[in-house]
């Protein structure tokens, strides 16, 4: 009775010891999990209003394209501007070349007219007439007669021929006028297209800073949630790694305390696994022998996974129908059907888990057990189990698609295959 006693006081004092020794964090697990959960859906709104503007700025290359395409467009005629003008130059050229020579030939005849006039001034129609009747013969009147028309008619031709200078020297230097105005207006064409060339390149600038600034800030925005997520992942797991190992010490203590039970003849006074019942039989084990290595299944063999989709690693989302990656393996079984402890341990957990619904967690060598979508839990937390024992019922609690058993292994906070833990 004396040795029980003592047993008694130093798992007591052991205990003590363990709650004082426990790290103290600076906010709860519940704190963490909300802080996670809110920094990943603001994660996601960011990450959506970054897509968002990643269409958008989709859109405005687009604009840019046709832009561009406008810039071409605009540089194309610009060019036959050049083209334009430089001909247009040549034939001024050209044309001021004609007219400097016409001006010279309508100067000369000016000058002939002139004499001319002089001439007549000075003799008068009797000048004609004197030509005629100092004629000496019929024939010689004839002769004279069409000399004189011939003069006439010179006079007449030069005037017509001044006339025709005139109006060409005139219809000349009209078009050098047009042609200087269409060069003109050609040149403030040219200004106004290099102009709106110049805007468009602005604009172009203006928009890809405007959205790259955007996203820039989304992106800072989206990086620091996810820094709050790490943070308090990062916590959680320290939680998490901590809790596992005051679990297994816990299991090694009483382990221990059983051997040393075993020893003395006390057999279960712990009083964990069975108490208020004061029997010191085992509970009862899974079916088919325990091996003596590794966890055994907590499912009867018949519901143990056969399909790849639902086993570790990446997969389909069942729900979401989304490429995601898997924690563990889920088996497939009826409503009720019997989940039990796969090792000796200690119940770490015993409640609703999110997305795992009714969740059972068992610190066993090596790591933690993760038993979830049940129907039903049958131990609670702190409680010592042995392997094979009856911990819950297979549901489909949480985020589930029909009944099934959902299995997990943690090392240090870190979900790991289970099959390497398990033994077939």
């Amino acid at each position: 009775m004396k040795k029980k006693s003592i047993f008694s006081l130093t798992l007591v004092l052991l205990f003590f010891v363990s709650t004082v020794l426990s790290p103290v964090y600076a906010e709860s697990e519940e704190e963490l999990q909300k802080k996670k959960a809110e920094a990943s859906q603001k994660k996601a709104e960011y990450e959506y209003q970054i897509d968002m503007k990643q269409n958008t700025a989709e859109g405005i290359e687009n604009e840019i394209n046709k832009a561009e395409e406008k810039i071409k467009t605009i540089t194309e005629k610009v060019n036959s501007f050049d083209g334009q003008i430089s001909e247009i130059n040549t034939n001024l050229e050209a044309k001021n070349q004609q007219l400097a020579g016409t001006q010279a030939k309508q100067a000369e005849q000016e000058k002939d007219l002139e004499e001319r006039l002089r001439v007549m001034y000075m003799f008068g129609n009797e000048g004609y007439a004197s030509v005629l009747f100092s004629s000496t013969s019929f024939t010689d009147f004839i002769a004279k007669a069409d000399m004189v028309r011939l003069i006439a008619q010179a006079d007449r031709n030069a005037v017509n021929a001044l006339e025709t200078t005139v109006k060409q020297v005139k219809t000349q230097q009209e078009e050098i006028k047009a042609d200087k105005q269409k060069l003109e207006s050609l040149k403030q064409e040219q200004e106004i297209a290099l102009a709106s060339q110049n805007d468009i390149k602005e604009q172009e600038k203006k928009l890809l800073a405007e959205n790259q600034h955007v996203l820039d800030e989304l992106q800072a925005k989206a990086d620091a949630e996810q820094a709050v997520y790490a943070a308090a992942d990062n916590s959680l797991a320290a939680i998490a790694a901590e809790k596992e190992a005051e679990a297994q010490r816990k299991l090694e203590e009483w382990k221990n305390s059983q051997n040393g039970g075993n020893n003395s003849g006390s057999g279960n006074e712990s009083g964990n696994t069975n108490e208020g019942s004061g029997s010191t039989e085992e509970p009862a084990p899974a079916p088919g022998p325990a091996p003596s290595v590794g966890l055994i299944w907590p499912i009867a063999s018949q519901y143990h996974p056969i399909e790849w989709d639902d086993m570790y690693g990446d997969r389909i989302h069942p729900i979401t129908g989304v490429w995601t990656w898997h924690s563990g393996y889920d088996m497939a079984a009826p409503e009720g059907t019997s989940v039990f402890a796969p090792g000796d341990g200690i119940v770490t957990y015993a409640d609703w888990n999110g997305g795992y619904g009714k969740c059972v967690m068992i610190a066993v060598d090596g790591g933690t057990v993760l038993l979830g979508h049940l129907s039903s839990i049958a131990v609670s937390e702190g409680q010592f189990v042995r392997q094979g024992e009856h911990v819950g019922g297979v549901g489909t609690t949480g985020n589930s698609t029909g009944n099934h058993l959902h299995l997990s292994f943690l090392v240090n906070g870190n979900y790991v295959d289970p099959l390497n833990y398990m033994h077939w």
